[in-house]
C-alpha cells in the first residue's frame, strides 16, 4: 500500500524541529519512501526540520500488509514548543 500526506505550517512564525509520527496498526509494516525516516515499534518518526509560515512538504511512503483486513494509519506532526 502507498500513502501520501502533507505537513504544513499554518502559523505565522517559523516552526522549528518539526517531527512527524506515523502510527501503524498491527499487521502493517513500513517498507520505504521517506529519507531520514526512523522505523520504531508501532510506527515511524520523520524528522522534518524547519517550516516557514505557510510552507508545506509532501511525503509518500509504502507499507506491507501482513494479511487481509482494514487498517487505519494515524499521522501527526509537532514542532518545538508544540
Amino acid at each position: 500500500a502507498s500513502y501520501k500526506f502533507r505537513v504544513t505550517n499554518t502559523g505565522t512564525a517559523v516552526a522549528k524541529d518539526v517531527l512527524a509520527a506515523i502510527a501503524l496498526p498491527e499487521g502493517l509494516a513500513y517498507l520505504s519512501g521517506v529519507d531520514g525516516a526512523v522505523p520504531e515499534e508501532g510506527g515511524v518518526r520523520i524528522p522534518i526540520g524547519q517550516l516557514a509560515p505557510g510552507e508545506g512538504r509532501d511525503f509518500t511512503f509504502r507499507c506491507e500488509a501482513k494479511g487481509p483486513g482494514e487498517r487505519t494509519v494515524e499521522i501527526g506532526a509537532r514542532a518545538e514548543g508544540d
